[in-house]
């Protein structure tokens, strides 16, 4: 028990370190001081080598919730620190006091409220003339949000190591990179890869830098809103392509909203492209999608629906006559400018799309006015790509092209195969009127008109069948297409109808025609039976006399595509005339020795076109020739 009037050690010691805050407090170093640190943003404390607190600024006082600084000075600083770190602070001011620097050293403390913060350290000893320590410079500041996100960040990018995809980190304000892991991806090693975004930029397909460069320009452009994803070919350490699925986003941002810090990821998707001739004509696609991009009349578009924010590309809005700066990237943009009776067509289709969750392609032929006033066809294709967990669509990419001269040459060419139809048909009924009479005419006179008379008469007969057979020829072709239904179609029952047709000139030519069994096919039989009855017949037609036509009938694929080939060994085609052996009445062998229109081959090009394949030929003059052409399988 205390004795009344008595003064204990703890109100003694207390008592002096009082008086030793009056004395310091006056001296002209601790007032300068005071100045200073009463303006930064930082809590400072000036305290003894016993953790007495000599002085403070106006954050301390904040940070305790009081205004009188008397109420803090002269009390120990423990006093004013969380129990759980009043330990830590002894420890630190005995290492302090033996000499070890505490110079930005993070410490983790709990506040009242229980909440982790961390708290960077700063003390410096400000000493007496004689050199000893007078008194003590603390400084803390709280960097918990700095800490956390550089924590966040680190377990971000730990776990990013710990995938098969390659990170990436890039400091837009600087121009720096890391993206340490795509090297190994690549297969380049350390010292032969410098670390920098123009290295990255270097090993990218041209093409695809452009890809990537307008994918974060419109991701930046709508903050963020507009996701930056993209496929890019890169080349490798052994000089051939990975493909890679490059995905980013912007995370961090200035005040005035330039972007500063962009993370990411590329994953290696070299392994689901098709390689070899199919991975070629991929790139071959690509290649001339982007040259369309760039150098036609198409255009293309990225709509965020849920905040409805679309980007249109400057082709896209050139192809309507407007430059980059004078149509705003909005929906509005374009639907003020497309034709009214089309409009509700374009709403339609893209609700059915959307309802059908894209089973409904969103494919339709639109009329948009130009800036000068005139009409443009366009073709529109478009799908959503991003649906939300409710099945509502999120985005929707998709390209407009500009088809008017296409639709104006189908008309023309529809007006010109409907005048070939009416003129050949016209034509018919005066041919048989002129044949009917031939033959009348040598029943009833053939007798009287002498050996030049009947050679003048056989002429005009041949000329007349010759005529009859060219505008059977031209109506065949007119025809072609005119009926657009399809349906499965068994090729081996095709082919053996034609060899049928066909077995009064196999059997006197002792033709030999090797076949093999063919798949079914989406197309018409009629057309179908029409183009090999031609290719077949062509195969018995071109040979010499002492010939003994071989015939071969095979089946490959092309462009995932079934690919028939229909081979013989006949006269050949010259080499300056495989180029125009598709081309209407082109013939390309002397009429008297072989018969002909020059309409049969143009026919079979119709014919495979129709059903969206492509025909072509290769030969060799004296050696043969060989017919390919593809169709799609049922």
């Amino acid at each position: 028990m205390k004795k009344s009037g008595a003064t204990t050690n703890q109100e003694i010691i207390y008592m002096d370190s009082k008086r030793h805050v009056e004395e310091t407090y006056t001296s002209n170093t601790l007032k300068y001081l005071s100045a200073l640190y009463n303006n930064t943003r930082d809590i400072v404390c000036v305290f003894d080598k016993n953790g007495i607190v000599l002085d403070c600024n106006i954050k301390l006082l904040q940070l305790n919730n009081v205004s009188d600084k008397r109420e803090i000075v002269g009390q120990p600083i423990t006093r004013f620190l969380p129990q759980s770190q009043q330990q830590v602070f002894n420890k630190d001011l005995s290492l302090f006091l033996s000499g070890k620097k505490l110079t930005n050293e993070i410490r983790e403390i709990i506040d009242g409220e229980g909440n982790h913060r961390y708290i960077e350290l700063n003390v410096k000893p400000i000493y007496k003339e004689n050199f000893e320590i007078d008194f003590i410079l603390s400084m803390f500041r709280d960097v918990t949000t700095e800490v956390v996100s550089n924590k966040n960040l680190e377990n971000q990018l730990t776990a990013l190591e710990a995938t098969s995809d390659s990170f990436w980190i890039w400091d837009l304000k600087d121009n720096h990179t890391r993206n340490k892991s795509l090297e190994q991806v690549l297969g380049f090693k350390p010292e032969e890869l410098e670390d920098t975004v123009s290295n990255w930029f270097k090993l990218m397909h041209p093409l695809d830098r452009k890809k990537v460069e307008r994918g974060i320009a419109r991701h930046i452009e709508s903050k963020g809103k507009i996701p930056y994803q993209v496929e890019i070919r890169y080349k490798n350490s052994k000089g051939g392509i990975t493909y890679l699925l490059s995905r980013g986003k912007v995370v961090e941002w200035s005040a005035n909203g330039t972007p500063l810090k962009m993370i990411g990821t590329e994953t290696d998707i070299t392994a689901t492209k098709v390689l070899n001739k199919v991975q070629e004509e991929l790139i071959r696609q690509n290649e001339t999608f982007e040259h369309v991009l760039e150098s036609t009349m198409a255009g293309y578009w990225d709509w965020n629906i849920k905040d409805n924010i679309q980007y249109l590309s400057p082709t896209f809005k050139a192809m309507f006559g407007y430059k980059d700066h004078e149509m705003k990237n909005a929906v509005e943009s374009w639907h003020k400018i497309v034709h009214p009776d089309d409009l509700p067509k374009l709403i339609n289709l893209y609700n059915e799309h959307i309802r059908t969750k894209g089973k409904v392609p969103y494919n339709i032929q639109t009329r948009f006015f130009h800036k000068n006033g005139s009409v443009i066809w366009v073709l529109s294709n478009g799908k959503v790509i991003e649906w939300d967990k409710e099945g509502n669509p999120i985005r929707m990419v998709g390209s407009n092209i500009d088809i008017t001269n296409l639709i104006n040459l189908a008309k023309s060419n529809e007006d010109l195969e409907r005048f070939a139809y009416l003129a050949s048909h016209d034509l018919q009924e005066p041919l048989r009127t002129i044949k009917d009479f031939i033959q009348i005419f040598k029943e009833e006179y053939g007798s009287k008109i002498g050996v030049d008379g009947k050679s003048y008469l056989e002429f005009i007969e041949n000329s007349s069948e010759r005529m009859t057979q060219l505008i059977t020829g031209l109506l065949d072709y007119s025809k072609v297409g005119k009926t657009s239904h399809k349906e499965t179609v068994d090729l081996n029952r095709v082919l053996k109808n034609v060899l049928k047709d066909l077995n009064t000139s196999i059997k006197q030519k002792n033709a030999i025609v090797k076949t093999i069994g063919l798949p079914n096919v989406i197309g018409n039989e009629i057309e179908l039976h029409s183009l090999f009855l031609n290719l077949i017949g062509n195969s018995l037609k071109f040979t010499t006399k002492e010939q003994i036509p071989n015939i071969n009938i095979t089946k490959g694929l092309h462009k995932g595509m079934l690919k028939i080939n229909i081979s013989d060994n006949g006269i050949g085609i010259p080499k300056d005339k495989l180029n125009t052996v598709f081309e209407i009445f082109k013939r390309l062998n002397n009429s008297q020795e072989f018969s002909g229109t020059g309409i049969g081959l143009s026919q079979c090009k119709k014919i495979v076109e129709t059903h969206n394949g492509e025909i072509w030929c290769e030969s060799e003059q004296g050696k043969g020739t060989t017919f390919s052409f593809t169709l799609q399988t049922a």
